[in-house]
């Protein structure tokens, strides 16, 4: 999951169905989305389903905005012919965006892609690899990684198998760190980007907890939004 452009949408990492930020409840669209907001949420959010973006083939795994007006998404996510695809959105009153534009085209190959989906420096892409434990590279203007890392050859090593990982934004603790995930022992790891003189990034990790549930997408939600 990904929130670049300042925008108060926020897409779920299925990207079927996203909740917005609201003045008022609308319970009926959350019902039908499947989603049931608690008492603190209610009254501020809802969710609305938009269907799968045309022309991405499913399983749907991580995402992030290209500009203000285009998705990155993965396709056949989990596999070795794994990709990730890019669609235009529209946008209503507020900013709000109100649903996918045209028909997907292909941004890059990207084998074994899971929930993490995310630029960093230099404007390079990375996104994680399931079940394999691996973190990709995409540097810009690239159209299949430039360079594949074996999280679990690292020491220490990522635990298990990588499920997302982001870059802190900026307002919040620690901004600009890098974290990851493992979706199979939900550990929690801060990254260390080191660049290795090609335009891409070796890396190095420190494991600082475990959570639980098997992460597969992060987002930062400002304390000052209502619920927060």
């Amino acid at each position: 999951m990904s929130m670049r452009f300042g925008t108060r949408t926020l897409f779920l990492c299925c990207v079927m169905s996203v909740a917005v930020f609201a003045g008022t409840a609308r319970p009926a669209l959350a019902a039908a989305c499947g989603v049931t907001f608690g008492p603190t949420f209610a009254g501020s959010y809802s969710c609305n389903d938009f269907g799968s973006p045309s022309g991405i083939p499913a399983n749907l795994g991580g995402i992030t905005f290209l500009d203000n007006n285009t998705l990155l998404i993965g396709g056949s996510a989990n596999g070795g012919n794994s990709v990730i695809d890019m669609i235009g959105v529209t946008r209503g009153a507020g900013n709000h965006i109100t649903g996918f534009s045209g028909t997907a085209s292909q941004f890059s190959t990207a084998p074994y892609i899971d929930g993490g989906l995310t630029f960093g420096p230099s404007n390079v892409l990375f996104f994680t690899g399931w079940p394999v434990n691996t973190l990709g590279e995409i540097k810009s203007g690239s159209a299949s990684p430039d360079k594949t890392i074996m999280l679990s050859a690292l020491t220490p090593p990522v635990i298990g198998s990588v499920g997302t990982a982001a870059f802190v934004p900026g307002g919040f603790a620690g901004a600009g760190e890098f974290k990851i995930a493992s979706f199979g022992t939900s550990t929690w790891y801060t990254g260390t980007l080191t660049p290795d003189g090609s335009g891409t990034y070796d890396l190095s990790v420190v494991l600082n907890t475990t959570i639980s549930g098997g992460p597969e997408g992060i987002v930062y939600v400002k304390g000052s939004n209502p619920g927060f």
